[in-house]
């Protein structure tokens, strides 16, 4: 596990990366960054809250979003992000959680939601990121990112909502029992298999990351560059974020 000293970290946001891990669907690492260095020094706690633009399905006909929560503490290592993923019919307007990762007292909310994981120690972020629906807008892709406050230690998930079922399936690729220190990078839907998702797994100074496909049920299958490659459906801002991310004061 890799140390990241709190006062290491550049208090100009323009000069942080735009995400941990380089993904192409990034969580709002400036925003968390920011607010952490505006208000943690400031002593107590307080909540901040940050919402994604939308990512509505290629019919027309619903529109998905997340909203971001900051716990934040004086110390890093006690801050806590959590996340909600809302969809919205928008022809009804009617709004409802898709999934959430930590339980919700929310009053948009007529039941609790399954939840993906519930990530009860502070120090935590767990980011929900929309990323693409299907061409035929039937199911719809999120990033799902866990990882601990100053530490290398991070991963992604692929959260897979089927809109005929109304269920939920996530997954992130499966590795041998010598490859467990590895970093997954959410891609999107592969275009060689639709009903797949493609990720880029690898270790920290590794110059290679193989592409890796993986099923709705968690196969796992190593794949090529120039045989496969991601794609995404819907319309969508190409920076999901309002810009600039800055903390609040």
């Amino acid at each position: 596990m890799v140390e990241i000293p709190i006062d290491e970290i550049h208090k100009d946001s323009e000069e942080l990366p735009e995400d941990p891990v380089g993904s192409p669907h990034p969580i709002p690492w400036r925003w968390i960054i920011m607010t952490q260095a505006a208000t943690g020094t400031q002593g107590g706690s307080s909540l901040k809250q940050y919402r994604s633009l939308p990512v509505v399905s290629p019919d027309g006909q619903y529109s998905v979003y997340s909203r971001v929560q900051m716990e934040v503490k004086p110390e890093m290592y006690n801050s806590r992000v959590t996340s909600v993923l809302f969809i919205q019919n928008k022809q009804t307007g009617r709004l409802k959680v898709l999934t959430a990762t930590s339980p919700l007292n929310d009053p948009l909310l007529h039941r609790q939601p399954v939840l993906l994981e519930q990530p009860n120690a502070y120090g935590t972020i767990a980011v929900l990121v929309p990323v693409s629906w299907s061409q035929q807008s039937d199911r719809f892709l999120a990033r799902k990112f866990i990882g601990l406050f100053n530490t290398a230690d991070f991963t992604d998930y692929a959260v897979i909502w089927d809109r005929q079922q109304n269920q939920i399936n996530t997954v992130t690729p499966v590795y041998s029992d010598n490859d467990h220190e590895k970093i997954a990078v959410l891609l999107g839907w592969s275009k060689r298999q639709p009903h797949n998702v493609l990720f880029r797994a690898g270790e920290l100074g590794e110059e290679h990351w193989p592409l890796l496909e993986v099923t709705s049920d968690g196969k796992t299958m190593a794949t090529a560059s120039d045989r496969d490659q991601p794609v995404t459906f819907g319309q969508r801002n190409a920076q999901i974020w309002v810009q600039p991310q800055v903390a609040y004061r």
